[in-house]
């Protein structure tokens, strides 16, 4: 953990930037820098303390931590493409395939740039980008989560008129850029890892009674599906949220199908659909030699389907519960059972 002070410093030196550095002196004085600094260290250390409790080991945390402080060092500020105009995409080099990496929308330039950028520093810094752990993956999308808690924070406390715009607006572009790259890594990978068996198998069982029955296939039919594959990871991460919600679920699901009327059945296939896309990024992201259920799982629940956002309003604070049992399952760890039983009267002590 002794990185963690070093890899702060230099997050904090790639917030302030060229601009920072030349007029830092008259402006952000050496208390803004402190508390700029403190900010990032508080960040990193609350994101490795994420990675040791999903069970990642000391040395797996002052690993991907050495790789950022590598990546940070190699490139300057004033050479990260998010953090200066957009420039004409180089015709010598291939763009980025679609969707790996920057916010949505963002100019494919913006895209290209930032992860060749980042690939080129790895390289310098040692590492092949293509092999990177497991773990810088989440490393990365926990830290910007709190950095934007403790960055805000402190440009809230601040009296310099700079530190806040200087800061808070970099962070914005340095969490784009960490992000293409991290994006960038896996893209190549992800269509190629298959769909673990049984799941293919029912998942293509459920797709086939659609099409007999003329009728579309839709994402309840997907999410039932899951919910009945044998020796499956679904059921158990719904009942370790609330007991017996997977046959709840279950229930729902299948009174709805019967119920409703839906358009015709359209052919499709299974890579088509971004709730399958998204569960192949995320086993590319856990090394995972298939696409198990508890991937596709997280696929429904990270995804913009009708069928989720209304399962989180039912569900409430309990679909990030289910969220995380999905998550925790597709890295191999098995959910945490709910308690047996009704304990707080006849009654659902859990009413959704």
């Amino acid at each position: 953990m002794e990185l963690v002070t070093p890899v702060a410093g230099a997050l904090a030196r790639a917030l302030l930037g060229p601009v920072g550095a030349r007029i830092g002196q008259v402006v952000l004085g050496p208390a803004e820098r402190r508390a700029l600094e403190k900010a990032c260290r508080a960040a990193l250390e609350r994101a490795v303390g994420d990675l040791r409790e999903e069970g990642a080991t000391r040395e797996e945390a002052d690993h991907v931590l050495g790789l950022l402080q590598r990546l940070m060092e190699e490139v300057e500020p004033e050479d990260m493409p998010l953090f200066a105009p957009l420039r004409a995409p180089d015709p010598s080099v291939a763009a980025a395939p679609p969707g790996t990496g920057g916010e949505p929308g963002a100019p494919d330039t913006e895209r290209t740039g930032a992860v060749l950028v980042w690939r080129q520093a790895a390289e310098r810094a040692g590492q092949d980008p293509d092999t990177f752990p497991m773990a810088f993956d989440h490393l990365v999308e926990r830290l910007f989560a709190h950095m934007r808690a403790e960055v805000t924070e402190a440009a809230a406390t601040l009296g310099s008129p700079l530190f806040p715009r200087v800061a808070l607006t970099r962070l914005e572009r340095l969490d784009t850029s960490f992000r293409a790259l991290v994006a960038a890594v896996h893209t190549a990978a992800a269509p190629l890892i298959p769909l673990a068996e049984p799941l293919r198998q029912t998942l293509d069982t459920a797709r086939e009674v659609c099409r007999t029955s003329r009728r579309a296939f839709v994402t309840p039919d997907l999410l039932l599906a899951l919910l009945s594959i044998p020796y499956g990871r679904t059921a158990a991460c719904f009942d370790s949220v609330r007991p017996a919600l997977a046959d709840t679920v279950r229930h729902m699901l299948q009174r709805y199908l019967t119920t409703t009327e839906f358009g015709p059945f359209h052919p499709f296939d299974w890579a088509e659909r971004a709730d399958v896309q998204h569960a192949r990024g995320q086993a590319a992201r856990d090394g995972a030699p298939v696409v198990s259920d508890a991937h596709l799982l997280l696929g429904v629940l990270e995804g913009e389907s009708a069928t989720n956002l209304q399962l989180a309003r039912w569900l409430g604070p309990d679909h990030g519960k289910l969220r995380r049992a999905a998550l925790a399952a597709a890295r191999g760890a098995p959910p945490a059972a709910g308690t047996p039983g009704t304990v707080f009267g006849d009654g659902d002590p859990f009413p959704p």
